[in-house]
């Protein structure tokens, strides 16, 4: 819960961004419901491609073992998945937001959540891990209980 309170702008973006898809592909795209959800996947092979990055991180941190063979590296270096999603995380929002125009593929605004996906698993993974999709997790419910009941109306234009 500390990394949720801490990092309120973060959680928010996420909970936003999670919002955002039923809107854009929805209302811009003219997808259905069941496509809606489809297009979520475009997160989950970010995920996917975050994860299969693991193999990478560990060997170095293990190559960083062996220039301290008598205590462990220092806290930081776990910290470079966590550099890498920095970058990922605003890349794959701006890209989803700069191209959710109905002019624009559909496809377009997934491959930037993937990007997205992929940004904020390797985030998570360098940075406390546990608390962090715990705190995600929550957040994530909580907001979704109440996000739906305003979000069309900040979405509407008003005349």
């Amino acid at each position: 819960m500390r990394y949720a309170y801490s990092r309120p702008c973060f959680s928010a973006s996420c909970i936003y961004f999670f919002e955002a898809f039923p809107l854009v592909f929805g209302k811009n795209h003219g997808f259905s419901l069941q496509q809606t959800g489809l297009t979520f996947l475009g997160l989950l092979v970010g995920m996917l491609a975050g994860i299969a990055t693991n193999p990478y991180w560990d060997a170095t941190y293990r190559k960083l073992q062996t220039f301290h063979p008598n205590s462990h590296p220092p806290p930081e270096s776990r910290l470079r998945p966590a550099m890498v999603g920095s970058i990922l995380v605003p890349l794959g929002l701006f890209w989803f937001g700069w191209t959710t125009f109905s002019m624009v593929h559909w496809i377009v605004p997934i491959i930037g959540s993937t990007f997205f996906g992929t940004g904020t698993l390797l985030i998570f993974s360098g940075v406390w891990t546990a608390s962090a999709l715990a705190a995600n997790s929550f957040l994530r419910s909580a907001f979704a209980a109440g996000i739906p009941l305003f979000a069309c109306r900040v979405r509407a234009p008003s005349f």
